[in-house]
C-alpha cells in the first residue's frame, strides 16, 4: 500500500511529502518503508508544491493525502506486545518466526495508521 507522508524538518520549517510504500525485506528478516520524495507543503494554504524532477501529471494527483508517523504506531506496538507478554508467547509457539510475525503486525499496524488518517 501506497500513502503519503508528511515530514516535517525543524531545521528549515519545511514539511516535505513523500510517497512511502511498506515492503518485507527478506535479507534483514524485517518491515522497510521505500520512501520517495514528491514536494513540500505551502506553509500558508498547506497545498502540496509539487518537485521540479516529477511530471506535473504525478504531482497534481493529490487525492488521498496522508499524515502520519510510523514510528507512533511501531511504538505503540511494542509497547502492548511488552505489556501482555506476547513477544515471549509468539518465541515460544513459534521459535522461529516470532520476529517475522511481530514485523508483520508493525506493518498492518502502520498501513492501519496511514488509512485512518
Amino acid at each position: 500500500m501506497v500513502c503519503r507522508v508528511n515530514i516535517f524538518n525543524k531545521k528549515t520549517g519545511i514539511t516535505y511529502v513523500y510517497e512511502s510504500e511498506s515492503y518485507w525485506d527478506k535479507d534483514k528478516q524485517q518491515a522497510r518503508n521505500k520512501r520517495t520524495c514528491i514536494g513540500k507543503l505551502d506553509a500558508e494554504n498547506k497545498t502540496l508544491v509539487p518537485s521540479k524532477r516529477l511530471s506535473s501529471e504525478i504531482a497534481r494527483d493529490s487525492s488521498v493525502i496522508i499524515s502520519t508517523s510510523a514510528i507512533g504506531a511501531t511504538l505503540i506496538l511494542d509497547s502492548i506486545t511488552q505489556q501482555l507478554a506476547l513477544d515471549k508467547l509468539l518465541k515460544t509457539v513459534f521459535p522461529k518466526l516470532h520476529r517475522q510475525i511481530q514485523s508483520v503486525l508493525s506493518v498492518s499496524l502502520c498501513d492501519i495508521a496511514c488509512e485512518a488518517d
